[in-house]
């Protein structure tokens, strides 16, 4: 927090936000970036039908605090659409071993066997 708000009174950025912050930790840092007095305005946690950890008390915190909220990853990296429908193409990031598709794909063919 304190090299982001650096950043600021250095003229670097006008603004900060944080990402992937938990509840307790994004109350945390906004606090701390408040303190400071640089406001926290903007948070971008990964929320899709798969992630719905932001609801676990994060959104009412940012609410709460008058922090934004941007999401990335909606549609999962493609897991909600028809991209992977007809398999995973080789050469794509879903088909290497690590990450968060694999980790998707191997729940959802939990689930359904």
């Amino acid at each position: 927090m304190s090299a982001l708000d650096l950043i600021v009174k250095q003229g670097k950025a006008l603004y900060v936000g944080i990402s992937n912050y938990k509840a307790p930790e994004a109350k945390k840092a906004i606090h701390m970036l408040k303190k400071m007095g640089t406001p926290c305005l903007i948070h971008q946690p990964k929320y899709s039908m798969y992630e719905r950890w932001v609801e676990d008390g994060l959104l009412d915190l940012l609410g709460k605090e008058g922090v934004g909220c941007i999401p990335f990853s909606p549609l999962a990296q493609g897991l909600l659409t028809n991209k992977y429908l007809k398999g995973i193409p080789r050469n794509s990031r879903a088909a290497k071993s690590h990450g968060f598709l694999q980790k998707m794909l191997l729940q959802k063919s939990a689930l359904t066997s």
